[in-house]
């Protein structure tokens, strides 16, 4: 157990030098990075962690290497309160909470903000039904998603809940993923990142819609359940302002967008620069009139003409590069959107 806690006061002494390149330029309290406060060995710990502070934190598990593939923590980390901004590290964590749990496996919530970091091993996080795998929803703050690179976080939400962002009826809204290996997956009705489900249709300016969305650099899969968006809106919910810098990204939208909104909703002020981009919108699986980026099925009727063509130009989407001369090279597929 000594050498245990030594190696892991040897690594926080390291982890500075190892995080990605994007989470020492990014702006705000990111700049310096503190040390943990706070080592936390969940192996054999039965209930929740709950942090309601702004101290520093390294999750890990020491599991006997031999029984490590088949072991899972099944309760959840919580960052809660409004004087909550912690930094957390977390190392090679299997999170699976139970289907009847009514939890996520990490949760911000009561306007907290936090500072996620992958680091070491790889991470997957499940969430219970209709809970994200990290849930932010409702009045919270911001979420900071920062892996290491080489190392992967695989976030799983439930039914009708995002991988990373809302539950059911719940929005995923000012979420920043930053580097490493991030894939984010799930069952039906919520986008892989950002909203969740809802029964019925949001307003793009209300407070539900999904917003505030910020990839930078890394490998980011997010691949949208039945009628979610790979990123932006759930089934019924909007979404606008998402920003891609870098990296390499593949979002598959299933009646939602690839990118946007959800099923029946527009997606919208949406920007692209210097990222290599695999889209899909289902169109050759399932018969999706869903837009790669902007809108999903149903906004229009396909075989119908468009009275206005200007309400799909005035979603504001935007594909380029800011780097001088660089040339920008696009396959696409069409479709007219009058008669």
């Amino acid at each position: 157990m000594k050498k245990r806690l030594f190696a892991l006061l040897l690594v926080s002494c390291m982890l500075l030098s190892l995080l990605p390149a994007a989470v020492s330029a990014a702006s705000g309290p990111m700049d310096t990075i503190p040390k943990y406060d706070q080592l936390v060995d969940l192996y054999n710990r039965t209930s929740d962690f709950t942090i309601t502070d702004s101290r520093s934190y390294y999750f890990y598990s020491s599991v006997p290497e031999k029984l490590r593939d088949q072991w899972s923590w099944k309760w959840k980390i919580q960052v809660k309160g409004s004087k909550a901004t912690p930094h957390i590290f977390i190392d090679g964590l299997n999170i699976e909470v139970s289907p009847s749990a009514k939890t996520p496996a990490i949760e911000i919530n009561n306007q907290a903000t936090a500072y996620l970091y992958f680091v070491g091993r790889d991470s997957t996080l499940q969430g219970a039904t209709g809970r994200a795998a990290i849930q932010k929803n409702r009045s919270e703050g911001t979420l900071y998603v920062l892996a290491r690179t080489g190392t992967t976080v695989t976030c799983k939400g439930d039914a009708k809940a995002a991988g990373i962002g809302g539950s059911y009826e719940g929005r995923g809204s000012e979420i920043y993923i930053y580097g490493g290996n991030v894939i984010a997956t799930g069952v039906e009705g919520g986008a892989r990142i950002g909203g969740g489900c809802w029964k019925t249709a949001q307003d793009m300016n209300g407070i539900n819609a999904a917003h505030d969305i910020y990839i930078s650099g890394g490998t980011v899969t997010a691949n949208g359940g039945y009628n979610g968006a790979g990123i932006g809106g759930g089934q019924y919910v909007p979404a606008h302002d998402i920003t891609i810098t870098g990296g390499d990204i593949t979002a598959k939208g299933v009646y939602g967008a690839a990118i946007g909104g959800g099923r029946w909703m527009h997606g919208k002020n949406i920007t692209v620069t210097d990222a290599h981009l695999k889209l899909s919108a289902g169109r050759l699986d399932n018969a999706s009139d869903a837009a790669a980026m902007g809108y999903g099925d149903l906004v229009y009727q396909p075989k119908e003409p468009v009275k206005d063509p200007s309400v799909a130009t005035n979603d504001a989407i935007k594909i380029g590069s800011k780097k001088k001369g660089a040339i920008v090279w696009l396959k696409v597929e069409a479709y007219a959107l009058t008669a």
